[in-house]
């Protein structure tokens, strides 16, 4: 649990795609709010984690309150099953990040996985607390980044 989120608190997830990460919350207890721009993904999450509260929305511009959730946990897309290319990916990644930052109560942590390099574009918004890098095949490393 990098996130160190409580039983009971709040856990959001932008990128939720189907509740991956979701499911993994609520197995800890956590109120878990999950988005997606993807009504397809929306759909797959309520099938998968109906206690979830799901949003069709911008991970950009967050439906929730200001320092509303007690911990982010997301796994930013990788471009596989979407259309982001070059720039795009880096407007995105800022947005969310600052979107990220907004939502999440002071002092509290998000946890990003992404497969690319952000720390530079993470520290100018967060402190990182800890970095992972975890290999899953010859052109595939995730990165892991828990960010204050």
């Amino acid at each position: 649990n990098l996130s160190l989120v409580m039983p009971g608190e709040v856990m959001a997830d932008p990128f939720c795609g189907t509740g991956g990460m979701l499911e993994e919350g609520r197995r800890i207890g956590v109120r878990v709010v999950g988005s997606d721009f993807d009504r397809t993904m929306i759909a797959g999450s309520r099938l998968n984690v109906p206690a979830a509260d799901l949003l069709l929305a911008d991970a950009t511009a967050l439906p929730l309150r200001t320092g509303s959730v007690d911990a982010v946990v997301t796994d930013l897309p990788y471009g596989q099953s979407v259309c982001i290319l070059g720039e795009n990916f880096t407007r995105l990644y800022e947005g969310a990040l600052d979107e990220i930052g907004r939502v999440l109560k002071g002092g509290r942590r998000a946890v990003v996985v992404t497969h690319r390099d952000i720390r530079e574009i993470a520290a100018a918004r967060f402190t990182i607390v800890q970095y992972h890098e975890q290999r899953v095949h010859k052109s595939l490393t995730r990165r892991i980044l828990v960010l204050e």
